[in-house]
């Protein structure tokens, strides 16, 4: 499998730190610091028979162990290394394996009953699984509104509410259905939802869960219904289930870990 080019990167730093250290340590142990301490009573013509090799036992020695001194430091500092990038290599690996394994929840608006009625409206939403392994204790919060198309940049993520609904576990390939149920809007809500071009009918909500692996996660989402022939159809009760149309909003349909800010 070949690196993403920040891993690659990162290995390239990594290993160009260690060949400029080992070059360094190489550099770091002057020549005269191996020279041989001589007897105080070696006469000038013995100190020079050294270069016939004539007392080579007492410097051999002495540059034996500078050289030991140069590489086992060296071998450490490599070691110190190597280990280091093997440890950053193998917690990579480790974090992309519970990624490809955990679950991933999506959420998506699916009907919409009774609008513009004395009952009281009910959403249906459909939650899918796109992960390896099961979600647990999901549970759903939601809120409705109708409010400006697009939603201004300070527009705030409304508080949400509980769908008194138990938590759940979510299985991959196995979606689940989800419902709830809100009060009608006050008539000028209504027709603006369905006819006034700057403003739509929103559901905003979060998904909370939980992994195989014991992390919470959660999955936001905000839509808006689209004013077509089908929406009107609908609020107009000429009968019978219309498939509607959600746009995602310009903002908060995201997800991450723990909880959402």
């Amino acid at each position: 499998m070949l690196m993403r080019p920040k891993t690659f990167l990162a290995t390239a730093l990594l290993l160009g730190a260690g060949a400029l250290v080992l070059f360094a340590g190489a550099h770091s142990y002057p020549y005269q610091q191996c020279n041989a301490n001589y007897p105080a009573d070696y006469s000038p013509q013995q100190a020079n028979n050294l270069d016939d090799g004539i007392f080579v036992g007492w410097r051999l020695p002495m540059f034996l162990e500078c050289e030991d001194t140069f590489l086992n430091a060296n071998s450490g500092i490599l070691l110190f290394i190597v280990t280091g990038l093997l440890a950053a290599i193998a917690f990579q690996q480790y974090r992309t394996t519970r990624a490809q394994l955990r679950a991933w929840i999506s959420i998506k608006l699916d009907r919409l009953y009774n609008f513009n009625t004395s009952k009281e409206m009910l959403f249906t939403a459909n939650i899918t699984n796109h992960g390896a392994t099961p979600a647990r204790d999901l549970e759903v919060q939601a809120a409705v509104g109708v409010h400006p198309y697009l939603l201004p940049d300070d527009f705030d993520f409304p508080t949400v509410a509980d769908l008194k609904m138990s938590k759940t576990t979510v299985y991959p390939g196995d979606p689940a259905n989800s419902s709830f149920t809100a009060t009608q809007f006050s008539e000028v809500d209504t027709a603006d939802a369905v006819t006034n071009a700057k403003r739509r009918l929103y559901v905003f909500g979060i998904v909370r869960y939980f992994d195989i692996f014991g992390d919470k996660h959660w999955t936001r989402f905000a839509v808006s219904l689209v004013q077509d022939e089908n929406f009107i159809r609908l609020a107009e009760g000429s009968g019978g289930e219309v498939a509607l149309t959600w746009e995602h909003t310009n903002k908060y349909n995201d997800d991450g870990d723990g909880e959402p800010p």
